[in-house]
């Protein structure tokens, strides 16, 4: 019963991310994602304690900072989308300094 009305708050979701100017996939893939942060985040009840603790957690394992971006950014829609305004951590995007080999 729990798990029925999480899906149908799912999809819920992904039709105002639609209606939001996400692309089909796009909305789907967050909707995935939403999926996997609830094993490990009250989405519920935003807490930043839980949620840097899973940061933190993800960081050890290797996951790469794009990826905990992709994951923050989806997990705010989330909570934009039942209403609550909640400031998660954001990562800079790494910028790529290559080095230029001159040849005379």
């Amino acid at each position: 019963m729990i798990n029925d009305e999480f899906e149908n708050k799912i999809q819920e979701f992904i039709t105002w991310l639609i209606g939001n100017g996400d692309s089909i996939s796009t909305a789907e893939r967050r909707g995935r994602r939403i999926r996997t942060l609830k094993k490990y985040i009250d989405l519920d009840h935003p807490d930043m304690k839980k949620i840097y603790k899973y940061i933190e957690t993800r960081e050890r394992k290797g996951i790469k900072k794009k990826t905990l971006r992709i994951e923050m950014k989806d997990l705010e829609y989330w909570y934009r989308f039942n209403g609550f305004n909640v400031k998660l951590p954001t990562f800079k995007k790494r910028t790529c300094t290559r080095a230029i080999y001159t040849f005379r």
